[in-house]
């Protein structure tokens, strides 16, 4: 299964992760890890839309809202976040 990740190379506690430590944990769990860089809000629904399997938020509050808000809008094909 797919999991697009959505991250937000400008928050200021992304180098606590490794990409390489996020990706082995994601194929681990069986997930095949789909990178997606945003830095606008505006640029998300474009990358949900074409966006399937698991969602994973990296970034700030503000990444995590933008994207958990408009999963709500999709009731009726909401993937896991």
């Amino acid at each position: 299964m797919q999991a697009t990740v959505i991250y937000n190379p400008n928050a200021g506690g992304s180098a606590r992760c490794k990409v390489e430590d996020l990706n082995g944990a994601l194929r681990a769990a069986g997930f095949h890890p789909v990178h997606q860089a945003t830095s606008r809000e505006e640029d998300l629904d474009a990358i949900l839309a074409r966006s399937s399997g698991l969602i994973v938020a990296c970034g700030g509050d503000g990444t995590l809202r933008a994207v958990a808000t408009r999963l709500v809008d999709r009731r009726s094909e909401q993937p896991p976040l």
